[in-house]
């Protein structure tokens, strides 16, 4: 019985039985719903106040429901956050009435999702029980479960990115049959992963790359291949270009991106010397915005790109120096993944078995994607956990056929040296399989709890979106906020204006000049975020037209305080 589904396509009767449509839906659907439950719980005992990236998105999702445009903290039009996720957002808060609560079940819904076209890349691939272990691990990986209750456009690009890869291994057998739909759905979810993440720009031209590969190593003609590509690029065309469109009249010119010119702004001036924090919300004496972090305009005027292929070459080699050593710590020895487990049953997944020329393709196709993604967090400014995320998918993959054929080995050894009986062997087959499961999703368990993404979210940080919330009622309509992030002007339903890292008297001056309504400041997301902040935090802001107006927390680490300014009348 051939079963065929818009999510599995086309399904050999090998893979499926008579029975096949029931006996894989049913385990499927009990693994979907045993990931919602975990879901909820983690955003039910773990998250209360909204992430300083979520924040944004959330406030764009807002200015869109309220008829205000793409707009977001800054009150500019926002050209660095790509909009399907506030988009998303904006739609669910029409049934929720509340912002929070859309962008958390816009996170559970796709979150969730993550376990679809996983499990349909493994059961192409590798078979039903790999497919079964992969959905699995997906379901209940504490890294993926704590995503998926964060506000964190990862979890919507994550999802769609797979639904890209699975239509683009379908893409790649190049059949005549099914290479229209293969290939318009890849470049649609392609597109979709696009509007979520600006990288995911580079991703069509990976799939076509790989598509004239095959066909080159298939010995199919060029016009199969062509109109393959031509399908992919064009479907991803439609998705994509109102975007291009939106960014290239705000920005002035023609752009499919608004963010390289800030990165490369940033890691430029990490190049010469200068911490994250001072590259990115930098001063100079004179008062001038020279961290790009610090321009409310940043997003619209750009800085520039490397004016020579010496210079990208440059700046490619220096960016790659810095962050590799942490991203192989992140990958290879981080407990949030479950490594090293991971990774020694990712090596065993890959390469126990010979490679026919089906699994060589499909292979080579899932490792051109992951190196994509290594390559381009080579060259971020600064390596923040979540930049790591995209790869934990393709890692659960293999780790899964590792776990397989680690167990399948077990079972043969144990048949093969006398020690039990064919039901004895199958039965430590499973506990092996069970065994290695476990022990991955126990490391990450263990490491999840450190990963600062989350910490945000944790309910001890409560009286930070208190802060925001009192300050909306004390001071209605708009206002000028001075923070270090987004969370309390957001819940203040105020614009944010960045305090800047230099020293005390120079961010005086700095303040009088931006002449904000209030300032903030948080000591709960960290007191060395700039160098006079522990200082006005303990002793009180040293300035008269500083004036004290809420406050909480008795530790150094605890306290929010707020301040009303008012500039000088001269």
């Amino acid at each position: 019985m051939k079963v065929y589904s818009v999510m599995i396509g086309q399904i050999s009767e090998k893979e499926l039985p008579a029975d096949g449509y029931r006996n894989t839906w049913k385990p499927l659907l009990l693994i979907v719903l045993l990931a919602i439950v975990l879901r909820v719980c983690w955003i039910v005992r773990q998250t209360a106040v909204i992430e300083n990236e979520g924040a944004e998105y959330a406030q764009i999702a807002q200015n869109l429901v309220a008829g205000k445009g793409y707009v977001g903290l800054w009150n500019v039009p926002e050209v660095m956050f790509p909009p399907l996720y506030p988009i998303l957002i904006a739609a669910f808060s029409l049934a929720t009435r509340d912002f929070d609560l859309a962008a958390r079940l816009v996170s559970l819904t796709i979150g969730t999702c993550l376990v679809l076209p996983v499990f349909f890349i493994a059961l192409r691939m590798y078979g039903r029980r790999v497919a079964f272990i992969s959905a699995s691990m997906i379901a209940f990986h504490p890294l993926l479960i704590a995503l998926s209750g964060s506000v964190y456009s990862e979890v919507v690009f994550l999802t769609v990115l797979m639904g890209g890869v699975y239509w683009g291994t379908e893409s790649l057998r190049l059949e005549k049959a099914t290479k229209v739909r293969n290939s318009i759905l890849c470049g649609m979810c392609l597109g979709l992963a696009y509007l979520t993440r600006p990288e995911g720009i580079a991703l069509p031209v990976l799939v076509c790359v790989a598509i004239i590969l095959v066909a080159l190593f298939e010995q199919k003609g060029p016009k199969t291949a062509a109109v393959a590509c031509l399908l992919v690029l064009t479907s991803f065309a439609v998705v994509a270009t109102p975007y291009v469109a939106f960014l290239s009249y705000h920005t002035g010119r023609f752009r499919v991106e608004g963010k390289s010119d800030i990165v490369f702004s940033i890691t430029q001036r990490m190049n010469s010397g200068m911490n994250y924090l001072e590259a990115t919300h930098g001063i100079s004496r004179d008062l001038t915005d020279e961290g790009p972090g610090l321009k409310e305009g940043v997003f619209l005027t750009g800085t520039s790109h490397p004016e020579s292929l010496r210079d990208s070459i440059r700046y490619a080699l220096e960016a790659t120096k810095r962050n590799i050593s942490p991203l192989y710590n992140t990958v290879f020895n981080g407990r949030p993944f479950g490594s090293p487990i991971l990774i020694g049953l990712v090596i065993v997944g890959l390469f126990r078995e010979a490679w026919s020329r089906q699994r060589l393709i499909q292979e080579g196709f899932l490792l051109l994607v992951l190196c994509f993604f290594v390559a381009l967090v080579l060259q971020v400014h600064g390596l923040q956990f979540r930049y790591a995320f995209p790869v934990l998918p393709f890692l659960i993959l293999w780790a899964a056929k590792g776990m397989e054929e680690l167990s399948k080995w077990v079972k043969t050894t144990t048949i093969s040296a006398g020690f039990g009986s064919l039901g004895g062997a199958k039965r430590i087959e499973n506990a092996v399989r069970w065994a290695l499961g476990i022990a991955v999703l126990a490391l990450a368990v263990a490491g999840t709890r450190d990963v600062g993404e989350f910490e945000q979210a944790n309910p001890r940080h409560l009286s930070v979106k208190q802060a925001g919330l009192w300050l909306r009622g004390y001071a209605p309509g708009p206002k000028r906020i001075m923070d270090l992030g987004a969370v309390i002007p957001y819940y203040a339903s105020g614009s944010l204006v960045d305090l800047p890292y230099t020293d005390s008297a120079t961010a005086l001056r700095y303040v009088a000049r931006k002449k904000p309504d209030f300032i903030v400041l948080n000591g709960q997301w960290s007191v060395q975020a700039r160098p006079y902040l522990a200082e006005w935090i303990e002793n009180g802001i040293p300035d008269p037209r500083a004036k004290l107006v809420w406050h909480t927390g008795d530790k150094l680490e605890e306290k929010v305080a707020i301040y009303r300014w008012t500039p000088s009348k001269d």
